[in-house]
């Protein structure tokens, strides 16, 4: 034997398998008036950071991306910021 492991036959992953249901939350006015200004507070934090992310130009390190997402926990919540910072990343897929 050389040492080298054995290729596994190959095969093909199987399809997505799951369901996907489209629907409607029905709230109340109240409800609906807190979804709406929260989209409208973390639509405000996204837009905020792509501008900051755009004055950086084509400079983008993590010590970049840690200090825009610092500023932004201290404005929402760690997950919030993580999430509302990714989209101005070189990385992420356009959609």
């Amino acid at each position: 034997m050389s040492g080298l492991r054995e290729v596994a036959a190959s095969f093909v992953a199987p399809g997505p398998a799951g369901v996907a249901i489209r629907d409607r939350l029905r709230v109340s006015e109240a409800d609906a008036a807190v979804l709406a200004e929260g989209g409208v507070f973390l639509g405000s934090l996204a837009a905020g950071d792509l501008a900051e992310r755009s004055r950086q130009g084509l400079v983008h390190d993590a010590a970049g991306w840690a200090v825009r997402k610092r500023a932004l926990t201290g404005r929402s919540s760690a997950r919030w910021a993580g999430s509302r910072r990714a989209p101005a990343l070189p990385s992420w897929p356009a959609r």
